[in-house]
């Protein structure tokens, strides 16, 4: 498994941005069925709970601070140039792991612009082109190790009133190497329904359930994985740590304003792995226990900029 989480998210980011100027003017079939659980922008903070290394001594838990937005420039008619910003701040709290750096905590960093054009091809096609370079690393220093460049080529195609299919491919990172990520993912949506669908493959599948006008019920899965370029500490070298995690649960979304939501979900982590890979391509994986999580954000929609 490779690392997904980033570059799904900003895929699936920069779609729903470019939905952003429909109310300023006539809103294509395709428009009205771009995925939108992650809204224009997110700014949010999850708690995983302690989380035993399997078969060995150690555990650790995991805090995580984001904010992922961009801001929609419309160059024509159906031409988006979408500017962002993505931020990533993760805490691991390290339990009888003092060996690994001699430090109760590990705090890794995604920092970077993004960088993505929307093509409106008609009424029920779109195409969506980015690119993300970030700084990934612990900030403890700063190198071409550092940096890890991704980027991806999509089409959404609405097929049917209530409909789309989105399909492309999205580059990223594996510790030293680049690697092409398929991408695909339906989105069903009909306008006054109790029951929406969204599923972008591999990063996460929804199912939506709208109880009251102001709020939405949901069950949700998401895969997450990250890699980091770390500095060691004499001991241990220098390396790329890498940590995925899948996520399986349930939440609430409330609207306070239009626009703007607020959402908290909470579950089970079932699977959890970390990998280190060295300079000299030694590597390690250890696999951790299920842990608990909770997760709670603020979501700006592109309806706050409608009329």
């Amino acid at each position: 498994m490779k690392r997904l989480i980033a570059v799904f998210v900003v895929v699936v980011i920069g779609l729903c941005m470019s939905s952003a100027f429909a109310a300023d003017r006539n809103e294509s079939r395709i428009e009205r069925l771009l995925s939108e659980a992650d809204g224009m922008m997110k700014l949010g903070y999850s708690y995983n709970s302690r989380s035993d290394v399997r078969n060995e001594m150690g555990s650790t838990m995991l805090q995580l601070f984001r904010f992922k937005g961009g801001f929609p420039i419309p160059l024509s008619e159906r031409v988006i140039f979408v500017p962002g910003l993505y931020f990533d701040m993760f805490n691991f709290r390290l339990y009888n792991l003092l060996e690994y750096l001699n430090e109760n905590w590990l705090r890794t960093y995604d920092v970077g612009p993004s960088f993505d054009v929307h093509v409106g091809l008609n009424d029920n096609w779109i195409m969506s082109f980015g690119f993300q370079p970030l700084v990934s690393s612990d900030l403890k220093g700063f190198g071409w190790k550092d940096i890890q460049f991704k980027g991806h080529a999509l089409a959404a195609w609405a097929f049917h009133d209530y409909a789309s299919f989105i399909f492309g491919v999205a580059l990223t990172k594996e510790f030293w190497r680049y690697l092409p990520i398929p991408v695909f993912g339906f989105v069903v949506r009909k306008p006054g329904s109790f029951f929406s669908f969204e599923m972008i493959a591999p990063k996460y599948a929804r199912a939506d359930f709208r109880v009251a006008s102001f709020c939405k019920l949901f069950i949700q899965g998401e895969f997450e994985g990250d890699v980091w370029y770390i500095r060691g500490n004499g001991v241990v070298a220098d390396h790329h740590g890498k940590f995925m995690e899948t996520h399986a649960g349930a939440g609430a979304r409330f609207t306070v304003y239009r626009g703007i939501d607020l959402e908290a979900w909470g579950g089970v982590n079932p699977y959890r792995k970390a990998e280190f890979k060295d300079n000299t391509g030694q590597t390690l994986a250890r696999r951790l226990n299920m842990a608990y999580f909770g997760e709670a954000n603020i979501i700006i929609t592109p309806e706050i900029f409608g009329k």
